[in-house]
C-alpha cells in the first residue's frame, strides 16, 4: 500500500515538473497495482477509483500517440484490469468482474488492433474471463459471444473446447426461464453443444490430463 502510494506521488511529480512522457507507463502501472490491493482489502470502491485512474491516463496517452509501438499501454493496461477482475470475482463482486472484464476486452481489442499476434494472448484470456464472468450473472448469450470470439481466433483449442463444453452442460442444467432471460434459448444451447461436441471429436477427443482436472 505505502509502496504504491509513494510510487504515485513521485511518477505524477515527475509528470508535473518535467512532462516525462514514459513516466505514464509508470504512474498507470501504480494506480492498478493500488486497485489490486484495495480490491484484496475489500476496499471496492477504492479499487474501481484508481483503476479508473489508471484507464484513463492510459487513454489519454494512447489517443496521443500514433505509432504503433508507442501505444502499447493498452496492453499493460488491459493486463492489469484483467487482474483486478479476476480479484474482484473471487470477492463475489460480480458486478465489478464483469465490468472491469469489459475493461480489460476493450483495451486488449485497440491493442491486438495496432500489435496484432503478440497481443493475441490477452485478448482471449479478456474473453475467457468474460465467459465466467457472464455465466454468473446468468447473461448466458454474453458468454456464448466470448467463448466463440475466442474460438473464432484460436480455433479447436482443447481447453478452450473443455470451457464452452463445461458451459453448455451448466447451461442445460438451468430452467427455460432463467435461459430465457439470459436471451440464450435451449435450442440454441442444444445446437451450440452438438456444435462443441463436433469440434472436440475432430480433434481426437479432449486430453486425459483435462479430463482429469474435472476429478481433482
Amino acid at each position: 500500500d505505502e509502496a504504491a502510494s509513494f510510487a504515485m506521488e513521485h511518477a505524477e511529480a515527475a509528470r508535473e515538473d518535467e512532462g516525462v512522457e514514459n513516466i505514464i507507463g509508470m504512474l498507470v502501472g501504480s494506480y492498478q497495482i493500488t486497485a489490486t490491493l484495495d480490491a484484496h482489502q475489500s476496499r471496492f470502491e477504492e479499487a474501481d477509483a484508481n483503476g479508473d485512474r489508471a484507464v484513463a491516463l492510459a487513454r489519454e496517452f494512447y489517443e496521443s500517440h500514433e505509432e504503433a509501438e508507442e501505444r502499447r499501454i493498452f496492453a499493460q493496461t488491459a493486463q492489469g484490469c484483467q487482474q483486478l477482475s479476476v480479484i474482484l470475482f473471487h470477492a463475489d463482486e460480480h458486478e465489478r468482474a464483469f465490468r472491469w472484464g469489459r475493461v480489460a476486452e476493450e483495451l486488449a481489442a485497440e491493442a491486438y488492433e495496432d500489435l496484432g499476434q503478440e497481443i493475441l494472448p490477452i485478448y482471449v484470456i479478456s474473453q475467457i474471463n468474460l465467459i465466467s464472468y457472464s455465466e454468473k450473472l446468468g447473461q448466458f448469450a454474453d458468454a456464448e459471444d466470448s467463448l466463440w470470439k475466442a474460438i473464432e481466433i484460436i480455433g479447436n483449442d482443447p481447453r478452450l473446447l473443455k470451457r464452452g463444453k463445461d458451459f453448455y452442460e451448466f447451461c442445460k442444467k438451468q430452467s427455460d426461464k432463467r435461459l430465457e432471460a439470459g436471451n440464450l434459448p435451449r435450442d440454441e444451447v442444444n445446437q451450440s453443444y452438438k456444435e462443441i461436441l463436433e469440434r472436440i471429436e475432430e480433434i481426437g477427443g479432449l486430453p486425459q490430463e483435462l479430463l482429469d482436472e474435472d476429478e481433482d
